[in-house]
């Protein structure tokens, strides 16, 4: 069997697929999509043959002859190359859409009921007039691809199984199987930086994506009383338009207390920041930043969500400690969780993100595929 993997370039995607090449040794290769395309000295580091590409539309004939080779192709969130990729692939070859969050939620980025809080939504209308017609038309392009794939998609995984109705609603036409799926394990991922925080310092949002919300985030902050508190921004991925503007309202509304991480960290030194943040606030509407989350409850901080988020129901049905963004403007509390509720929380971090889960789900999605293809 041969199976072919094509995602962003990061940690959680070369976690996987190390594990995959762990448990079918051989049988991986990988297309990485890199932001500055192929380079002469390729700088990723993968256990698999690997090729790097960019996710423009000029490397799609090259990875569609990649494909028509392969028995299956596994696609780590589906870029706009993975989309027209999977599209136009024959039917013998077993196609899994690992999802990711952002490639399968709706893109209704409207204030009431939408992915958006009324003032980032008002900061994006501007970046919707600076996007030129061809992007337009290639947006619309890719969101066409996504739906034929959707419809001849075979297994479908999200970061939790609540989204699979999500998905469904917003691809009809799916009718393929769900498999869960991992980037992580607690060991390796939740367990990875300090055991327990150490700081006093917030940490809003995981991305420089409008979906976080980080406005809304500061204009409640501003309201509180954060003494010598750091207001912890990454924004080391995503939207360099949204991420300029950001810097420019983050200084205006908090001050000195502003505190933008522009640079890429290792996942240690990441981590390590994190401990650093006794109060972490994820404002999206829609299932996004779950590593994040994960470790910020493992470390014993103070988790704050939007409760139309599917996570914020998810995590209190399963006894986890989580707040909510809309409490943010009462009293910031003063010290880590208390300890039994920071057992209850990384007990459900075990149970779920467990080396044996992880390895479990994988060694099942490998035995359906080698089943599917006989």
């Amino acid at each position: 069997m041969r199976i072919l993997h094509i995602g962003p370039d990061s940690q959680f995607l070369h976690y996987f697929v190390s594990r995959m090449e762990e448990l079918s040794p051989g049988e991986n290769e990988l297309l990485v999509l890199t932001p500055q395309g192929p380079r002469a000295a390729p700088g990723t580091k993968a256990p698999v043959p690997t090729t790097e590409l960019s996710d423009r539309p000029r490397y799609v004939p090259q990875a569609i002859a990649r494909a028509r080779t392969a028995d299956v192709v596994i696609a780590h969130s589906m870029t706009q190359l993975a989309a027209l990729v999977l599209a136009v692939l024959p039917p013998r070859v077993v196609t899994v859409w690992s999802g990711w969050g952002y490639d399968y939620y709706s893109d209704d980025r409207r204030g009431n009921g939408g992915l958006l809080g009324p003032e980032t939504c008002d900061l994006m209308r501007d970046r919707t007039h600076a996007v030129d017609l061809r992007s337009r038309v290639r947006s619309a392009m890719v969101d066409l691809a996504r739906r034929r794939t959707a419809r001849r998609t075979d297994y479908f995984s999200a970061p939790v199984p609540i989204d699979l109705a999500i998905f469904a609603a917003r691809f009809p036409g799916f009718s393929g199987s769900y498999q869960q799926l991992n980037y992580g394990d607690v060991n390796t991922t939740f367990a990875a930086g300090e055991m327990m925080v150490e700081g006093r310092d917030i940490l809003v949002g995981n991305s420089a994506t409008a979906s976080c919300n980080h406005l809304e985030v500061f204009r409640a902050l501003s309201g509180t009383n954060l003494e010598q508190r750091r207001v912890v921004v990454p924004l080391t991925y995503g939207d360099p338009w949204y991420r300029d503007a950001l810097l420019v309202e983050g200084q205006r509304i908090l001050g000195a207390q502003f505190h933008p991480v522009v640079d890429h960290l290792p996942l240690d030194q990441y981590l390590d920041l994190l401990g650093s943040c006794q109060i972490m606030v994820f404002n999206h509407r829609r299932q996004q930043a779950l590593g994040n989350i994960g470790a910020a409850l493992y470390q014993g901080a103070h988790v704050y969500l939007d409760e139309r988020n599917p996570l914020f129901n998810w995590f209190r049905s399963r006894g986890v400690s989580i707040q909510s963004v809309e409490s943010l403007s009462r009293r910031l509390p003063e010290s880590p969780v208390e300890a039994s509720i920071l057992a209850r929380n990384r007990a459900f971090l075990s149970e779920v993100w467990g080396p044996e889960t992880v390895t479990r789900n994988l060694e099942q999605l490998l035995s359906r595929l080698r089943e599917h293809i006989q």
